[in-house]
C-alpha cells in the first residue's frame, strides 16, 4: 500500500473504479436491440453452454480483459450475466475506458 499511496493512486474504491451506469433492459427492449447490439455473455462456459441467447458472444468475465479485443469499439454492448444485474461489476467502467 505504501508504494500504492506514493505513486498517487486512489485509495478509496469508489476512487479507484469510477461507476459505469448498466441500465437493466426488459426482455422488449432486449429484444428491440438484438440485430444492434454486441451482446457479451459474461458468464462462465459451463453455463452459457446450458443455454444462451442466439447470436451472443461468450467472454467469461474472469477473462474479458484479456480478451477485449474480440469486442467491437464503438457498439453498443449489451452485457449478460448471471444475476442479470451488472451495475457493480468494473466491467462497465473497463469496457467504456476501452472505448
Amino acid at each position: 500500500m505504501p508504494g500504492w499511496e506514493k505513486a498517487g493512486l486512489p485509495l478509496k474504491r469508489e476512487n479507484a473504479i469510477p461507476l459505469v451506469e448498466i441500465p437493466p433492459l426488459s426482455t422488449s427492449q432486449l429484444q428491440a436491440r438484438l440485430n444492434d447490439a454486441y451482446l457479451l455473455d459474461v458468464r462462465i462456459k459451463a453455463i452459457y453452454e446450458e443455454g444462451h441467447i442466439k447470436g451472443s458472444h461468450n467472454i467469461p468475465i474472469h477473462l474479458v480483459t484479456s480478451r477485449f479485443q474480440e469486442i467491437p469499439a464503438g457498439k453498443s454492448i449489451v452485457v449478460i450475466d448471471v444475476q442479470g444485474n451488472p451495475n457493480w461489476m468494473p466491467i462497465g467502467w473497463f469496457l467504456k475506458s476501452k472505448g
